[in-house]
């Protein structure tokens, strides 16, 4: 094995290789004192992002192209929704100030999670289009590649490359499809990896179709239908756990039922269990592929069986 004398090394590349890696570092780093050309070929650079995004792509998540900054509080603004999102900009409707995220002073140009909206709908990715000043308000407009409904899917990640707080930092969006943009709640949480695929949801909205070995919470003023998979393996999974004061109900379609014990739901769409109480939940398991499904864990509550 050959022999590395630490005192000969070449020393580290500028802005890369020390320190805390950020998604902007370049790979492979530059030894600016090698002045050398190389036998063959070029060089390339890549961000340590758009590396990330590979792997993850190659896991089967869909990445969005990595955002500068993300928020860590919500923005005083005034919202326009532009053409059903396309166009749509926050402008600051606070004390007037040149826009700083996370400890990071914005440039236009910069993209932006924004994630902490009381009004969940104006989330999303946006692009910094004026930075502001202590006599004009800071305008931040939705990202090219997030402003139409058929760009935002629930499970989407997106890295965050600089900031105090959110450096390096990998979210997902949990909110529940369909999305009409401006009125559908767009909800980023940190992106977790655990030993299954099992993930949860919160529905607000009036109905959802659920998607095998997920979970889902519905939190809604008003009744929240979830509707089985059509498709479905034997020991897939589904959660429901309630949160809203409207509740929830589980809904079939042609050929399903629902076990509860020895007690079937009617088999079909009339088929139904539903929450009594606003924190009810239940946890069900496929035992006939695409048509049969039973309780798995003992329900929390009281539940109606139709």
């Amino acid at each position: 094995m050959a022999q590395v004398i630490i005192s000969k090394l070449p020393p580290l590349p500028d802005g890369t290789g020390s320190g805390t890696p950020l998604g902007t570092d370049l790979t492979p780093g530059t030894d600016v004192t090698d002045t050398t050309e190389a036998a063959t070929g070029t060089t390339k650079k890549y961000t340590r992002s758009a590396e990330f995004n590979f792997y993850l792509n190659a896991m089967g998540i869909t990445v969005k192209t990595a955002c500068t900054v993300a928020t860590t509080a919500g923005f005083t603004v005034t919202y326009a929704n532009g053409v059903l999102g396309v166009g749509a900009t926050l402008t600051n409707a606070g004390a007037q100030a040149a826009l700083i995220i996370d400890g990071i002073a914005m440039v236009v140009g910069y993209r932006v999670l924004v994630k902490n909206q009381a009004a969940q709908a104006q989330n999303g990715i946006y692009v910094v289009t004026n930075i502001g000043s202590g006599a004009t308000n800071w305008i931040l407009t939705r990202a090219t590649d997030y402003d139409q409904a058929a760009e935002i899917n629930q499970g989407d990640v997106v890295l965050i490359n600089q900031g105090i707080v959110n450096a390096s930092l990998l979210f997902q969006e949990t909110g529940a499809a369909p999305f009409t943009i401006g009125t559908t709640p767009i909800i980023f949480t940190r992106y977790s990896i655990s030993t299954s695929s099992f993930l949860w949801f919160t529905i607000t909205a009036a109905s959802q179709s659920m998607t095998v070995n997920n979970g889902y919470i519905a939190n809604s003023a008003g009744l929240v239908s979830l509707l089985l998979p059509a498709t479905s393996s034997i020991g897939d999974e589904i959660a429901v756990s309630g949160l809203g004061t409207g509740g929830w109900s589980i809904t079939q379609n042609a050929g399903q039922n629902i076990q509860v014990g020895s007690v079937s739901s009617t088999v079909g769409v009339g088929g139904s269990v539903s929450s009594t109480n606003r924190y009810d939940s239940l946890r069900m398991v496929c035992l006939l592929a695409n048509t049969t499904w039973a309780v798995s864990g003992g329900i929390q509550g009281i539940v109606t069986i139709v």
